[in-house]
Parts: structure tokens; sequence; C-alpha cells
């Protein structure tokens, strides 16, 4: 889906909702554009990527000693997003 000036103007003009939209460089992609532009995810059949994302290690961690979240921005391990390119911005 678009998101057009008009759903952006929309949306920020409903006193109601806990969030503002506002268009970056992607607002002009439908979503199977930008799935096909930026991979989408990682599909069930890329097995190449899959094999490579998870260290054998792991395999071994109980999943109950492992915290449900956690906040590494609260823990100053990472700062804020940003986009990088000719007009890089922070996401809010």
């Amino acid at each position: 889906m678009m998101c057009s000036p008009q759903l952006i103007r929309e949306h920020n003009g409903d006193k109601t909702a806990t969030s503002t939209l506002k268009a970056n460089r992607f607002a002009d992609l439908t979503a199977e554009e930008f799935a096909g532009m930026y991979g989408g995810g990682l599909h069930e059949s890329n097995t190449y990527m899959r094999s490579h994302l998870v260290d054998p290690k792991l395999s071994s961690v109980d999943p109950s000693a492992v915290p449900s979240s956690v906040n590494w921005t609260a823990q100053g391990k990472v700062s804020a997003v940003r986009l990088w390119g000719p007009n890089p911005t922070e996401i809010d």
C-alpha cells in the first residue's frame, strides 16, 4: 500500500490517533515493489541465509534463561536508527 499524501493528512488530522505519519523515500513504493527491491524478509526457501543467521552454539541455550525483551537503547548499547543516503534522516 502506498502512503499517499491524502492518507498522511487524514491520519495526522485524527485527534484520536496515537501516532503521526510522514513520507519517507519509500512512500511511493507498493508493498510488492518494496519487497522486490529490499528483499521483503527471509523466505522459507532462502536456506543459505537461514543457515547463516543462527549460531549452532545457541541451539543448546535454555530459552527460559533468555529475557523476553531487552531495551538496548536504555542500556546505551545502540543509538537512534538513521537512514543513509543523499537525504539521511533520523527515524522518530
